[in-house]
């Protein structure tokens, strides 16, 4: 089987969904499949150079240059639209032997009935990026459809009533594959202004406002630390344009001298911030379909608190033995978990959820569950 992904931001945005596709397409290609990655010319470097050959960028127009008159997705279906006008005698070469991969719903209307050349078409979700005509076109030529959790699937399935099969995300391997750095972790907490003593919440992402992070502010003005605890701090780290609003809710709530941003990592430099970083935080308010960003602060050993939404159980666990599950939104109980996390053994349970991690939701099995289903 030949496969075709397409994902027209690959070299101009990080993300889940990016994420997903380079280490799918890596371990395809590693297991012996011919594997073509399409996407839209950018200034990204392909984060795998073993795969740099299979990658076919195009021209295309990026999304933020359409109108949003008639709403948010009408512009990712004709970012789309352009790079499969641009790509098209690449992907028409190929189409008669090829898996095509779609990694959202609205690529399905963006290539219409262009999809009846390929050999196979597969869906695989991480979202709800649903348009117009989605539906019509995956029922008449779309064969296979997964998603990365269960919830995520049931999404899916009550979008196209149809079977929806279940190929989790990862953790790519230079986060499971590099021993924990403590040069790093000195090195991050002098960069940051903090001792070594200081217990630091850190929350890893974009500032966008579904995060939740205002919910987790509010958790740390209810439970300050006493007198006799150890200082505590919430690191934010990355950009987006809710982080002006975050800072000045932290001033306004009297805890802006605990709460210290430093912008966008580079993500393959993440592992070595996350060994600074004591407690992962992930307080989102909307339906994420996965969470990579928590796997990947798991995958360091960090227990998490994080919210009781979307997929997010699937990666933490119910049992409470990687972290606390707190209700969405529900300050008060994110406070709980933080004064909770003062008397519990943290560091066993990173240990259990770097296992988790280790256990379900490595790359390599992931693939291959992945190309088992397309067949």
């Amino acid at each position: 089987m030949k496969y075709l992904f397409f994902e027209p931001t690959l070299l101009t945005s990080v993300g889940g969904v990016q994420i997903c596709v380079w280490n799918l397409a890596l371990e395809l290609h590693r297991s012996g499949q011919e594997v073509y990655v399409v996407t839209g010319q950018g200034e990204l470097p392909c984060p795998y150079p073993e795969i740099s050959a299979q990658i076919q960028a195009f021209p295309f127009t990026d999304r933020k240059h359409f109108s949003r008159t008639l709403g948010r997705r009408l512009p990712r279906i004709r970012e789309g639209m352009s790079l499969i006008s641009s790509a098209w005698g690449f992907l028409k070469e190929h189409a008669p032997s090829s898996a095509l991969v779609l990694f959202k719903p609205h690529d399905i209307t963006g290539f219409g009935f262009r999809l009846k050349e390929f050999n196979k078409v597969c869906l695989h979700s991480g979202g709800t990026d649903f348009v117009p005509m989605d539906r019509f076109f995956a029922k008449k030529y779309v064969g296979n459809i997964s998603a990365v959790s269960h919830f995520n699937a049931w999404q899916i399935r009550s979008r196209f009533k149809r079977p929806v099969h279940v190929v989790y995300n990862g953790v790519p391997e230079y986060f499971t594959g590099t021993p924990f750095q403590p040069d790093l972790r000195q090195s991050w907490r002098k960069k940051m202004g903090c001792d070594a003593e200081t217990r630091v919440f850190g929350y890893v992402g974009r500032m966008v406002g579904w995060k939740g992070l205002d919910v987790f502010l509010k958790a740390m003005s209810i439970a300050r630390p006493g007198e006799l605890q150890a200082r505590e701090e919430l690191w934010l780290i990355g950009d987006g344009p809710q982080l002006s609003g975050w800072l000045e809710l932290a001033r306004q709530l009297g805890i802006s001298e605990r709460v210290k941003h430093h912008p966008f990592v580079p993500h393959d430099s993440l592992p070595g911030l996350w060994d600074a970083i004591d407690i992962g935080v992930f307080p989102s308010s909307g339906d994420e379909a996965f969470g990579i960003t928590i796997a990947e602060a798991m995958s360091r050993g960090k227990a998490v608190i994080a919210s009781y939404v979307g997929g997010i159980p699937e990666v933490v666990g119910n049992e409470n033995r990687c972290g606390w599950l707190c209700g969405n939104s529900d300050s008060e109980a994110f406070a709980s978990a933080i004064i909770a996390a003062r008397e519990a053994d943290i560091q066993t349970m990173g240990i259990n959820a770097r296992q988790r991690i280790a256990t379900h939701f490595q790359w390599s099995a992931l693939a291959e569950q992945f190309r088992l289903f397309l067949g």
